[in-house]
């Protein structure tokens, strides 16, 4: 036998359940109504938690978490999850996802990749991330400006297809299509 919620009887929700008659007798009391409200002012500030998004999940495979900056809990990700400036994406073993940015480029990440996006230049050309471990792919049918920053050495890229990769010990790039330009420190 199906039972149903206290709040979908409350609520009489057409649930088809059978022991409503039950929960009927429960009436929305202050408590309730300041439970049924905080809920739903919760969900709403979620929502809002992001009020600009620079970038959003287009598809996540396996263990993917998220948060909205440096002091927010870890969230799991999923498609169509919006992410705003600073927040963190870390893509777990045998895991992989893709964003896609305001400007229309996109972004692959490998297994193992920890990246935090700082932001879109105000012109919406150009993507900014730093990427801290892992491997990126970056793609846009129209030439696109990105710039990473990695414990080793930044890219600033005008191509349109690479691939960077960033371990304990250093970092590489392959270029597919398009110009990268590499720099750190020492030139």
């Amino acid at each position: 036998m199906w039972f149903a919620s206290p709040l979908q009887c409350l609520f009489h929700l057409p649930i088809g359940c059978q022991n409503c008659k039950a929960w009927r007798k429960v009436r929305p009391t202050p408590g309730w109504v300041l439970l049924v409200s905080i809920a739903l002012l919760s969900e709403q500030a979620a929502a809002q938690s992001c009020p600009e998004p620079i970038a959003e999940f287009t598809s996540v495979e396996g263990d993917v978490r998220y948060r909205d900056d440096d002091n927010a809990a870890w969230g799991d990700a999923a498609a169509g999850g919006a992410l705003c400036v600073a927040a963190r994406v870390e893509v777990g073993e045998n895991s992989r996802a893709s964003l896609r940015f305001v400007n229309g480029s996109t972004l692959r990440l490998d297994q193992g990749t920890q990246l935090r996006l700082r932001g879109v230049e105000q012109q919406g050309s150009r993507s900014l991330l730093d990427l801290l471990v892992g491997a990126v792919h970056f793609f846009s049918h129209q030439p696109r400006a990105l710039s990473i920053s990695t414990p080793f050495v930044n890219a600033g890229t005008e191509g349109t297809e690479f691939l960077m990769q960033v371990d304990e010990r250093s970092a590489s790039v392959v270029t597919y299509e398009g110009l990268v330009v590499l720099a750190n420190e020492q030139g």
